[in-house]
């Protein structure tokens, strides 16, 4: 990026007019470039020499309703080079030694495209040591250049040391640029940045469908982060996990999806399910918002719907979907009269239930449904004693579980083995469950999860 002052204005300091306020002039220069009308710029400059050399270091910060603007940040860089030129070329460069010691605008967007560049050619190990490079020079300066181009330098680092293996850093690296983003309120870039780290912190596990595809497996952490497999070693409290199969979903059923788990949030299941059927149809094979509709209609205490549609989420995602397994196993037992209607209902809401009383419901649940395995896995949660837990694990295989309440039993019971002290035993299932031996791909998620912990 160059900018060169237009011919014929090298005799603008030759004349003088009646200064223009200072509060307006930097606008007014602005406007003038943004229109092409070099014979008003030329007049401004000319007229407000001395006011412009006082105010000249303080244009050198960008205005911040400007700096996430791209083009807005161009058009002020170029005002700023070329009044700065204008200076020079009649014997005063202090404003252009100063322009270009407080923004190398220039600079960083050449040092940006030269990794990208790096990194498309297959030499990542180049890009980073450019980048950091970059983010040195950048910790020099002041302003709100600087926001802007700071968290760019560090998601374009994010992307090389991806490509190095570097996922780790990655990580570290693109979480500062997701804060800074988030801290200037630029949405653009949260979304970018919030995109990355979900690529950066997933990982690919088979189908096991008769296809040679993959299911893309993401945990995160209370706070909704994704969490790479590395950090899994060392977090402490929930965490949580989606598998993924499939192409990409279309942005209007995402926001479709989004507004009817708001709508369901807030109680207004009617306009939820509509919302959520709005959002299925835009994308068939997609399980998330039937899978929600099913949700929604158990709240509703619509259970034959509710059966429905956990079916049909089954059959979208043969490998399985968070809960949906659970669910229609139970709603399929309470219409054949094995459990009361509503069990699966009520069992649902333990999970917002404090600590003690989702204990001692749990307890209460087994003692007076023993066939119903999910109650026996969220009893031995709460169990402290590894030789009791293990005993109501083993009810709890005994209740005919579903696949992926029998995911869950089968880890509890490999962790507390290894509690008993059969660290073999226990590393010898996981790696069964791990091994795609299971039908449920939450399952190889969980055993994953178990020995990386």
């Amino acid at each position: 990026m160059s900018y060169d002052p237009p011919v014929g204005v090298l005799d603008w300091f030759t004349r003088r007019r009646t200064p223009r306020p200072a509060a307006d002039l930097r606008d007014a220069l602005l406007a003038a470039m943004g229109a092409k009308d070099y014979d008003a710029l030329a007049e401004l400059v000319n007229t407000n020499v001395e006011a412009i050399r006082t105010v000249f270091p303080q244009w050198t910060t960008v205005p911040v309703e400007i700096r996430t603007d791209r083009d807005a940040l161009e058009r002020y860089a170029q005002t700023m080079f070329t009044v700065a030129s204008m200076f020079e070329r009649s014997g005063d460069a202090s404003l252009m030694t100063r322009l270009r010691g407080a923004s190398p605008v220039e600079r960083w967007d050449n040092d940006l495209t030269s990794a990208q560049t790096l990194i498309d050619e297959r030499r990542p190990t180049e890009a980073v040591t450019l980048l950091k490079t970059v983010l040195d020079g950048i910790g020099e300066h002041r302003g709100s250049a600087v926001d802007y181009y700071r968290p760019r330098v560090l998601g374009k680092l994010g992307i090389a040391l991806v490509h190095c293996g570097d996922r780790r850093e990655a990580v570290k690296v693109t979480r500062q640029a997701l804060e800074l983003c988030r801290s200037l309120g630029d949405e653009e870039g949260v979304r970018a940045y919030t995109k990355n780290l979900d690529r950066i912190g997933t990982y690919q596990i088979p189908t096991n469908d008769g296809t040679e595809g993959n299911a893309t497996v993401a945990f995160s952490d209370e706070k909704g982060q994704t969490l790479t497999l590395e950090e899994l070693r060392t977090v402490v409290g929930k965490v949580r996990w989606e598998i993924r199969v499939g192409s990409p979903v279309p942005a209007e059923a995402k926001r479709l999806h989004e507004e009817g788990r708001a709508a369901g949030a807030r109680g207004d299941y009617e306009a939820a399910v509509s919302l959520l059927t709005r959002a299925a149809q835009l994308d068939p094979s997609w399980p998330y918002p039937v899978y929600d509709r099913a949700f929604t209609h158990l709240l509703r205490h619509d259970f034959d719907a509710a059966l429905r549609d956990y079916r049909r989420t089954i059959e979208l995602a043969p490998g399985g979907f968070f809960t949906a397994d659970v669910a229609l196993d139970t709603l399929m037992r309470e219409a054949a009269g094995e459990f009361a209607p509503g069990l699966y209902a009520a069992f649902v809401m333990l999970e917002h239930m404090p600590r003690d009383e989702r204990s001692a419901i749990a307890a209460q649940l087994v003692e007076k449904f023993p066939s119903f395995a999910a109650a026996w896995n969220e009893h031995a949660d709460f169990v402290t004693d590894a030789l009791k837990r293990l005993e109501i694990i083993e009810n709890g295989l005994m209740a005919r579980p579903d696949r992926h309440t029998r995911g869950l039993l089968m880890a509890k019971k490999a962790l507390t083995m290894s509690e008993l002290g059969d660290a073999q035993a226990a590393v010898g299932i996981l790696q069964q469950l791990a091994s795609g031996s299971t039908p449920s791909l939450s399952t190889q998620a969980v055993a994953e999860f178990a020995l990386i912990k």
